[in-house]
């Protein structure tokens, strides 16, 4: 028994390991979406690339969208075309299986390195390992759903990291160019990153540039309102209109808190960020103008291999549709984008909104590159489908691991997390209970999924659950709010 106790004590990090390769086999064996049904959506488009990558780059058959999302398609038609293998359509679902797998082993080899680095003890770590794997999107979409670039995102999120703390420029160079071809927001990343690689952490000069900041978060909220406005009065005419022809309807008599709420959280969120003992002109004197030199031809690289390779007759879903997407979205229901995060990610959600004073502190800690990089994170927020975040969920775990040892480190708190977060991943949780899926996506049997997919989830789901997130919120803070150290404050 003393044996066991110790072991709990001083490895528990490989017992969580071990776990969490014990449930990634029960979910591999468990479920995954019909086929039919997986390849309606994105799976389609990287199954039919993964089958034809040669051909369709050489025709000109991909759009520039989909070209910064080709890299786990080019693994897959590599591989086949090395060892002669026919890609068929299990092949290509089975060769994403494994690539997730190699993704999740990468995640947790960068993360201890992040660990080390930091000089996080097995408590802290511990919980890093739980609130970062045991989640839905690692136990549950990265199997269920496997022919995505989601998980392969979530390990260049660490891999980022860990070569931005060590200042290591060239691999950030090289990350960026392969994020980019994962996730087109990890251009965006990798910019902000490699552009303060020098910076070591934020000035503590008294900030002078509160009206300069307040400016930029009304400024933001303008053109924020603006696009609505042009989505909802000129592109797609009244709400009912676009109801009409939407699966992520939007209820009319709650628009107005909703667009209020957003605005609200825009500009504190840039208040918070930009104005924290922060002077904006620090801030751009801290630019490496070579760096910057070098950032612009990276620029011209990545737009150089879109008009060789993509398609100019394909109509492309473009960063700027992304961003009127998020907008759209975001006034669905009021606080819907929070709520879908809380699903999608778990317990970290409640703990950074419960711990926000100590997260954001722990963030400045890490540099102007890693300030900017969360801020942006945090202005895209806005937008409820959660998994275009997941390159980001890493960038969001590692300072809420640093703030913990303001913390009086209880073993309760440790269980409550790992079990609260294990019933949140939904590993547990049978999908397929009437397949394969059809009607609506806002009622049964679609909910299954798209209860998880923020801009589809039902009205009926987003109460239940904006019920279950209060709940935990409350039961969370029951749980933390005696475990603070005096100088430390919650909410």
């Amino acid at each position: 028994m003393a044996s066991v106790k110790t072991l709990i004590k001083t490895r528990l990090d490989l017992l969580l390991y071990f776990l969490l390769a014990g449930l990634i086999v029960f979910s591999i064996c468990f479920e995954r979406m019909p086929l039919e049904n997986m390849l309606a959506f994105d799976g389609g488009g990287y199954l039919v690339r993964s089958q034809h990558l040669g051909e369709m780059l050489s025709n000109n058959e991909i759009s520039a969208y989909h070209i910064q999302r080709i890299f786990t398609s080019f693994l897959v038609w590599s591989f086949g075309k090395l060892f002669s293998i026919e890609l068929t359509v299990n092949f290509v679902v089975n060769a994403f299986i494994v690539i997730n797998i190699i993704a999740i082993i990468i995640s947790i080899y960068y993360y201890e390195k992040i660990c080390r680095l930091l000089r996080f003890d097995m408590y802290i770590k511990s919980v890093g390992i739980i609130l970062a794997f045991f989640t839905f999107p690692v136990l549950k979409m990265s199997f269920y759903y496997p022919v995505l670039n989601d998980t392969a995102a979530l390990a260049t999120g660490f891999i980022m990291i860990n070569q931005y703390l060590n200042k290591n420029i060239i691999s950030l160079f090289i990350i960026t160019i392969i994020g980019s071809f994962i996730f087109p927001t990890f251009f965006y990343i990798g910019f902000l990153l490699i552009l303060f690689t020098g910076e070591a952490e934020f000035t503590t000069k008294e900030f002078k540039g509160k009206w300069m900041v307040y400016g930029i978060s009304i400024g933001l909220v303008l053109l924020y309102i603006a696009w609505e406005l042009y989505i909802f009065v000129y592109k797609t005419g009244t709400i009912e209109r676009y109801n009409l022809s939407s699966n992520s309807p939007i209820q009319k008599n709650l628009f107005p808190f909703s667009l209020i709420i957003c605005c609200l959280y825009l500009i504190y969120v840039t208040v918070i960020f930009l104005g924290n003992n922060n002077n904006l002109r620090y801030i751009l004197h801290s630019i490496q103008l070579k760096l910057l030199i070098y950032l612009i031809g990276l620029i011209f690289f990545i737009k150089t291999i879109q008009t060789i390779f993509a398609s100019n007759n394909l109509q492309s879903f473009s960063q700027i549709d992304y961003f009127f997407t998020t907008i759209r979205h975001s006034i669905s229901n009021p606080f819907k984008f929070v709520v879908s995060h809380f699903v999608y990610y778990g317990l970290l959600i409640p703990l950074i909104i419960l711990m926000f004073k100590p997260w954001v502190n722990s963030i400045k800690n890490l540099g102007i590159g890693y300030k900017l990089v969360v801020l942006f994170c945090l202005l895209l927020a806005i937008n409820p489908e959660s998994r275009q975040l997941i390159n980001f969920f890493p960038f969001l775990i590692i300072p809420f691991l640093s703030s913990i040892p303001q913390m009086r480190k209880y073993k309760i708190i440790l269980l409550f997390i790992f079990v609260t977060n294990l019933l949140l991943s939904r590993f547990w949780y049978p999908m397929n209970i009437k397949t394969p899926f059809y009607g609506a996506f806002n009622e049964f049997p679609w909910q299954h999924y798209f209860m998880t997919q923020g801009p589809w989830m039902s009205t009926n789901m987003y109460y239940l659950q904006t019920v279950i997130l209060i709940v935990t919120l409350i039961i969370t803070y029951f749980f933390i709010r005696n475990s603070f150290s005096e100088k430390s404050t919650i909410i």
